[in-house]
């Protein structure tokens, strides 16, 4: 791959730098924007026929850096070629988080079922495939997300952090035509960097306190920390300081209950899924044996149905059935004591389990701890808290342009 050289312009978006650029606050919560916020960008819709969107104060900026353009143009200062940068016309911007999670989930609970519940195999352990009931299921996926929870985040935080979750989510983000393949180096040399108008370009952003990506320049990134977009921000009374808790929310405070509840639904997705098994408790001695049911009232009884062998052999299997969770096992076996000690299981699986077995316990007695004697939701950001410190680096934190943040 070609690198974009930094040396001329000192607006360029470097995302090794500074890799959480809009889906963290300055305190290191992961967040996502309030859908209220975002406005719809003025596009010509012989392009793309859907409505872009981005936070208002960027679609604010925007649209002035589009009549910038549209001036330049009209004066004669640009180069008119099909390839080259010669108008500002949106193509893609926001996208909902709460869509592409809930695709994500959806790929999860079916790789799951197919993959490693109903597929024994010798690597993922035997014994953890074709759980009876619920116990043995979490025993399963615990096992599964302890060797590759990383690859695979349940919460909401770990799902944004991760290279799965576009940083378009933030409403930061937009990218202009040409549209062309992200891996295409070529074209994106041709059409952007050499071009005659790349330098009117790179300038025109930062007039009005946008960034380019550099590893593709048509993807343009609203530089918080510059004064020019404080200003449109300013239009709000929106500040850095006020900005993450006014237009965003904080992930940690849903991670939870998606936790508890998506488990929960995998499992009887799983059940309905796959209602009976069949579990051999002895081999057959010589020859195939041949089964008859003793209880023809299996569908409406919850209880295992032995099915007994005749002919030459001495093997017995039992028939059973796996039960759905009642809202019975929910509120009594299955409570907020249980998903508390599970919510912190499977975040330190996510993070690579960064707390050892002691820790994981002592954690689990202080969540629970302040569960009784403050509240709930005291013991949930308790447990938000102690996991983000471990979700990244203080030095990955910065909002700002790192130009800026160097100076600031």
């Amino acid at each position: 791959m070609n690198h974009v050289s930094t040396n001329e312009f000192n607006n360029f978006f470097d995302a090794s730098r500074t890799p959480y650029y809009g889906k963290v606050d300055q305190k290191g919560n992961v967040i996502y924007p309030s859908e209220r916020h975002l406005s719809n960008l003025i596009q010509n819709t012989n392009f793309s026929p859907d409505t872009v969107y981005a936070i208002n104060f960027v679609a604010d900026a925007f649209r002035d850096l589009q009549n910038y353009f549209n001036k330049a143009n009209r004066m004669g200062i640009l180069v008119q070629d099909a390839n080259t940068v010669q108008t500002i016309n949106p193509v893609k911007g926001w996208q909902s988080v709460h869509t592409i999670y809930a695709s994500h989930i959806r790929g999860i609970g079916t790789n799951l079922v197919s993959s490693y519940l109903e597929k024994p195999n010798e690597g993922h352990g035997f014994e953890n495939a074709k759980p009876k009931n619920f116990d043995q299921y979490i025993n399963s996926i615990k096992h599964l997300y302890g060797t590759i929870g990383s690859k695979l985040p349940l919460s909401r935080s770990s799902y944004i952090l991760s290279n799965k979750c576009p940083r378009h989510i933030s409403g930061l983000v937009i990218e202009i035509t040409p549209a062309i393949d992200y891996s295409d180096d070529m074209s994106k040399n041709f059409l952007y960097i050499e071009s005659p108008n790349f330098k009117f370009y790179m300038t025109g952003l930062k007039k009005f306190g946008f960034m380019a990506d550099k590893d593709y320049p048509g993807r343009i990134i609203a530089d918080l920390g510059s004064p020019q977009m404080q200003r449109y921000m300013g239009n709000y009374k929106i500040t850095l300081d006020n900005l993450f808790d006014t237009y965003y929310y904080k992930a940690k405070d849903y991670d939870y209950d998606l936790i508890s509840v998506y488990l929960m639904q995998f499992y009887n997705n799983y059940a309905a899924l796959y209602p009976v098994m069949t579990e051999t408790t002895a081999r057959a001695a010589r020859i195939a044996p041949k089964y008859i049911l003793e209880n023809t009232q299996f569908t409406d009884n919850n209880n295992p149905i032995r099915l007994t062998a005749y002919g030459s052999c001495i093997s017995q299997a039992m028939l059973i059935r796996r039960s759905f969770l009642s809202d019975n096992d929910i509120t009594t076996r299955y409570n907020q004591d249980f998903w508390l000690s599970a919510y912190i299981e499977f975040l330190n699986y996510e993070l690579k389990n960064p707390l050892n077995k002691h820790q994981i316990a002592k954690t689990i007695k202080n969540a629970k701890d302040l569960k009784k004697s403050v509240d709930f939701d005291t013991a949930i950001g308790y447990i938000g808290d102690k996991f983000n410190f471990y979700r990244h680096p203080t030095s990955d934190l910065s909002l700002m342009n790192y130009e800026n943040a160097t100076t600031k």
